[in-house]
């Protein structure tokens, strides 16, 4: 029997939210670990943005993220809107013949004052 891992449903309704915020076509994969809420975005060509983009595009990412998880009605959901948020771009493009990986990863603190 494969094993279910209830916190991907939990974050399932959440990454939904958040999708809808940022007006996606699908969801990003969303996650808690270690406290943190995780938001992994792939295949959107991110690896073509400058730093100033990707930095920018986080901002925004993190500031729907914790507007969709202090609406949450879930109390360990909420608790994650004043925390650090991880966002996270991987994409796979050809160069050369080669397939290459890249992924670029933002820690944005928790907010101040609200712990």
């Amino acid at each position: 029997m494969a094993q279910f891992d209830i916190r991907s449903l939990i974050v399932g309704r959440t990454a939904t939210a958040i999708a809808r915020g940022l007006e996606l076509d699908r969801p990003p994969r969303c996650r808690v670990r270690n406290g943190r809420f995780a938001i992994e975005f792939r295949g959107v060509g991110a690896h073509a943005w400058s730093t100033e983009l990707r930095l920018q595009r986080a901002r925004e990412v993190v500031a729907v993220t914790r507007a969709a998880l202090r609406a949450d009605t879930r109390t360990y959901m909420r608790r994650r809107a004043d925390r650090a948020i991880v966002v996270t771009y991987e994409d796979e493009h050809v160069a050369d013949g080669c397939t290459i990986r890249t992924r670029w990863s933002c820690v944005v603190p928790a907010q101040r004052g609200n712990e």
